[in-house]
């Protein structure tokens, strides 16, 4: 996987890696809620196994919305901030 340096940069910030675990965590129990299973499962549980798309196109199709999500409701709340 090739990691920006400006990502690279962001990830070892603690601050800014601390955010993105949440955000990451958000996103497993979102699709693991969406699915009807407990949070508390490990990834490796033989109910997520057999999934399709698997679990980890999910997980990552959520992180992604997640970050969309944010980012576009910072931008819509910067600029009231500023008027």
């Amino acid at each position: 996987m090739f990691v920006t340096p400006q990502a690279e940069s962001e990830l070892s910030e603690k601050p800014k890696r601390e955010e993105l675990d949440a955000v990451l965590n958000e996103a497993r129990n979102q699709v693991l809620k969406a699915l009807n299973l407990p949070t508390s499962i490990t990834d490796s549980d033989l109910r997520l196994q057999d999934l399709n798309p698997t679990f980890q196109v999910r997980l990552k199709a959520q992180f992604k919305q997640l970050l969309i999500d944010e980012e576009l409701l910072r931008r819509k709340l910067v600029p009231s901030f500023l008027s």
